[in-house]
């Protein structure tokens, strides 16, 4: 700034004084654009899908099973009195019932062989067992012989002491065999409407009595089962972007699983994790066995409700690929347009650095938002001669060339060419 009001404070002194300007109008100028601007490749980004067949087994952890249960109640409905010396009397609190308890080996007698055998208080007795529901009576402590009784052995129940004590027994045997369903993700047995712990093997309950099942052994999916669902062809989607999919078509519904990256073994081959927890994948040649799954999947694993969410997500990806593929393909079109935009600036620049300036100052916020040039002109330095200064301008002043006359930007000591609107070349050298 202080070198434009030097030059305005000697021209009037000396209007015929000789000044150094910067000749940019040559037909032949050495000039370098540099363009910060990095032009988009504005590669097709349309997915790229291949679908091949293949032979599948899809699995999922085993949420259910039945296990075979025996269970035994045995109920004694007993009635006690006092043996005296002299005289028989009624002990307090002389009915009560008791559940008896039943060891795994007796219940077994029970239900497989017909026989169990009862002792309490000194007394044995071997009971036959014909139907699942015997009732049999007896004395089962002391004894009672032609009239006299004998005591048994005196005993306390509920505080109570029983001396001198002769009790008579009814026995109520039930027993029953059946299937229980499991529900492995809360580890419990349910059996005739009662639930049990599963991993104890046995458990009791008033109603049932002692119920006894085996904890079937692992097979070769492991310690966390699996179940069968499909076996089968199926298709594998792959995308470019690295996502594969399964597509099963069963029974009129097509499922679309997400196949994850994790990985198990399963029956020793090699499975993959999908993305459900609990859903897995397994590829087969078509010369490989089934897999040795012991397990059938249960009513209770897979329902309609399976089917209509498969199918729901299936039809989102559908319209998600959709609104993707129109996705890029408007970008593909947007990248293009900019490119084209950006390739068309920088030809203007190219050839005429003036004429670029002119048309980028009038769109002076859409060029800055597209093109970042930076022009670099080696112009040839000349001498000019000063004329009158115009009262009302402070950006420019004519300037004599030999037998032209020209105008000096006071600015830049660019020499300017009247090609057209002087005013709009003042406002462009400012």
């Amino acid at each position: 700034m202080a070198h434009v009001v030097l030059v305005l404070a000697v021209l009037p002194l000396a209007i015929n004084c000789m000044l150094i300007a910067y000749d940019c109008n040559q037909s032949r100028l050495n000039l370098t654009s540099i363009s910060l601007v990095t032009t988009p490749s504005c590669l097709d980004e349309s997915r790229n899908v291949t679908v091949t067949k293949e032979r599948v087994t899809i699995t999922q952890t085993t949420l259910f099973r039945t296990v075979k249960y025996r269970r035994c109640l045995i109920t004694a409905h007993n009635s006690a009195f006092r043996c005296g010396k002299v005289i028989d009397t009624a002990h307090q609190n002389s009915i009560f019932s008791d559940i008896v308890q039943v060891s795994e080996e007796e219940c077994n007698d029970i239900i497989h062989k017909g026989r169990y055998r009862y002792s309490l208080g000194g007394n044995t007795v071997d009971i036959t067992i014909n139907h699942q529901f015997t009732m049999t009576a007896f004395v089962s402590r002391g004894y009672i012989r032609q009239g006299s009784c004998e005591p048994g052995t005196p005993f306390t129940r509920d505080g109570v002491f029983y001396d001198r004590p002769v009790v008579n027994t009814e026995l109520h045997i039930r027993y029953s065999e059946g299937e229980g369903l499991v529900d492995l993700e809360e580890n419990v047995v349910r059996i005739e409407g009662k639930s049990c712990n599963f991993q104890s093997g046995k458990c009791f309950d008033a109603d049932l009595g002692y119920v006894f099942w085996e904890i079937p052994k692992p097979d070769c999916s492991g310690e966390d089962p699996k179940s069968l669902i499909y076996e089968g062809n199926a298709e594998l989607v792959l995308e470019g972007n690295g996502n594969r999919y399964i597509q099963v078509t069963h029974s009129g519904y097509d499922f679309q699983i997400l196949i994850r990256n994790e990985t198990l073994y399963l029956c020793g081959i090699l499975t993959w994790h999908t993305e459900h927890p609990r859903l897995y994948v397994t590829f087969l040649n078509k010369d490989q066995p089934s897999l040795n799954l012991r397990y059938p999947v249960k009513s209770q694993e897979v329902s309609m409700l399976n089917y209509i969410n498969s199918k729901i997500v299936s039809s989102f990806r559908d319209v998600g690929g959709c609104f993707v593929a129109v996705f890029l393909g408007f970008a593909l079109y947007r990248c293009l347009i900019c490119m084209l935009i950006c390739f068309v600036f920088l030809r203007l620049v190219r050839p005429s650095v003036g004429f670029f300036l002119s048309v980028s100052v009038c769109l002076v916020y859409a060029v800055a938002s597209l093109v970042l040039v930076v022009c670099l002109v080696a112009c040839r330095p000349v001498l000019v001669s000063a004329g009158v200064v115009g009262v009302d301008c402070y950006s420019v002043m004519f300037v004599e060339m030999g037998d032209r006359r020209i105008f000096l930007g006071l600015r830049s000591l660019f020499l300017i060419v009247v090609v057209f609107n002087l005013v709009f070349f003042v406002y462009l050298i400012a």
